[in-house]
C-alpha cells in the first residue's frame, strides 16, 4: 500500500532506477520499456512532483529560544528542580517590563525535518501537561478559596440584602395614600366641583337677565326708527 505498492506496479512498466528524493529513498522512478507508455510517463511524473515535496524546504519549523534569542531551547528538558521549587528549562524569561514571554524563531526545513519537528511534539506536551496538572493541584485550592469569595463579596451577598430587602412593608403606605386620594380627597374635590356649578349657575342668571335687557333695547330702538322712518315717507 501506499508509495511502495504504487512504485512496485510501476516497475512492471520498466526497469526500477535510484531513489529521486534523497529524503524519500522509496521515491523511484523506471526507465519506461516502452518510452510511449503514457500510464509509465505518468508515474514517473507523478514520482517527480512527490520528489519535488519531499526535498522542498518551503516547510516552516518554529523552534524556542534561549534569552539570547540565537540558540534554542528545548522543552523537552523541563524539569523540577526540587531544590530551587520552580520550572528550570522551560524556554521562558523575563523581558525588560519583567513579564515572563517566550522567544520564538521560524526556520526552513524539509518535509523529513517537518516530520521529525511534529514528532518531537509528543515530548513537549506531555511535558507542558505534566507541569499543568502540577500546578493545577498546588494552585486548585486557592483559586477555589478566592474565587469563592469573590463570589460571595461581589454577587451571593449583594443579592442577598436586595433580597432581604424586598417585603410588603412598602404596600400599607401606599394604599393609605391611594384611599385618601381617592375616598377623602376624591370627595371634597368632586363636592367643591358641585359648588362651583352652583355658583357658576347664579352668575349665568344674571348675565341671561342683562342680555335680555340689552337686546330688548336694541329691538326696541330698531322698531322705532322704523315707524319713524315709515311716518316721514308717508308725510312725503
Amino acid at each position: 500500500p501506499g508509495i511502495n505498492g504504487f512504485v512496485s506496479k510501476l516497475a512492471s512498466r520498466g526497469v526500477l532506477l535510484g531513489p529521486s528524493s534523497t529524503g524519500r529513498p522509496c521515491l523511484k522512478m523506471v526507465a519506461c520499456t516502452n518510452p510511449a507508455d503514457l500510464a509509465c510517463q505518468s508515474g514517473n511524473n507523478f514520482i517527480g512532483l512527490k520528489a519535488q515535496v519531499a526535498d522542498s524546504n518551503k516547510y516552516v519549523c518554529r523552534r524556542f529560544l534561549n534569552a539570547d534569542k540565537v540558540t534554542t531551547c528545548d522543552l523537552t528538558l523541563m524539569f523540577w528542580n526540587s531544590v530551587t521549587m520552580t520550572w528550570d528549562n522551560d524556554c521562558t524569561f523575563k523581558d525588560s517590563s519583567g513579564q515572563r514571554t517566550m522567544y520564538t524563531m521560524d526556520t526552513a526545513c524539509t518535509m523529513q525535518q517537518f516530520e521529525d519537528y511534529l514528532k518531537g511534539f509528543d515530548q513537549v506536551m506531555e511535558k507542558v501537561f505534566a507541569r499543568i496538572d502540577t500546578e493545577a493541584g498546588k494552585l486548585g485550592p486557592e483559586i477555589d478559596t478566592k474565587l469563592r469569595n469573590l463570589v460571595n463579596t461581589f454577587l451571593i451577598t449583594p443579592a442577598m440584602s436586595i433580597i432581604d430587602g424586598v417585603t410588603c412593608g412598602f404596600m400599607p403606605i401606599f394604599y393609605r395614600a391611594v384611599v385618601d386620594g381617592l375616598c377623602f380627597q376624591g370627595v371634597v374635590g368632586l363636592r367643591m366641583v358641585a359648588k362651583s356649578y352652583v355658583v357658576l349657575s347664579f352668575f349665568m342668571v344674571f348675565l341671561a337677565i342683562a342680555m335680555y335687557t340689552f337686546w330688548s333695547l336694541a329691538v326696541s330702538n330698531y322698531n322705532a326708527y322704523v315707524d319713524a322712518a315709515k311716518k316721514v315717507g308717508g308725510s312725503q
